[in-house]
């Protein structure tokens, strides 16, 4: 039986068709640092528009690797310019704490509890190798509304996305 990390209390008061950014760093933020990511974006987010309109969002750090903004837009839209300057923000944020938030090239799984990050190479010699199996959990950051974000990022490989990209011969 595969358990799934329980993240349904983040975000309670946003609708679950909130837009959802989500960035990983590979190198896992120690207490304080994610105390001060979460100060700074909050911060950032009680003042962020779009086109002078104020946005509802609000933004959780899980499991010490993934920062999770999410914009309620049945509040207020948010624009290409406001995610630009969330972009800025969590850039900013990265260079400050010396972490590279926008690393697309590593995939995030959950085995045995432990989270490892694998490129699409080495998940796959993983996976043929048994020391990965495909019942093992995915992260999905390319989710891309909140109600997607609770019931799909967190996903057995085997029904991922990624699962097709990986080949007949990985997956057994």
């Amino acid at each position: 039986m595969v358990i799934r990390p329980d993240f349904s209390g983040s975000f309670a008061s946003l609708s679950p068709d909130s837009r959802v950014w989500i960035f990983q760093t590979m190198e896992a933020l120690t207490d304080s640092e994610v105390s001060y990511a979460l100060e700074s974006m909050r911060d950032f987010l009680y003042g962020w528009k779009a086109h002078q309109a104020p946005l509802k969002a609000d933004c959780d750090l899980l499991l010490s690797h993934f920062l999770v903004v999410a914009a309620d837009e049945s509040f207020n839209p948010v624009s290409g310019c406001a995610g630009d300057a969330l972009h800025r923000k969590v850039q900013q944020l990265g260079e400050e704490l010396g972490k590279d938030f926008f690393d697309r090239l590593n995939y995030p799984i959950l085995h045995q509890g432990a989270l490892a990050f694998f490129t699409r190479s080495s998940l796959k010699k993983a996976l043929e190798d048994g020391s990965l199996i495909i019942e093992d959990l995915f992260l999905d950051n390319s989710v891309g509304h909140l109600g997607a974000w609770r019931t799909r990022w967190c996903i057995p490989l085997s029904e991922s996305w990624l699962s097709g990209q990986l080949g007949a011969p990985a997956i057994r």
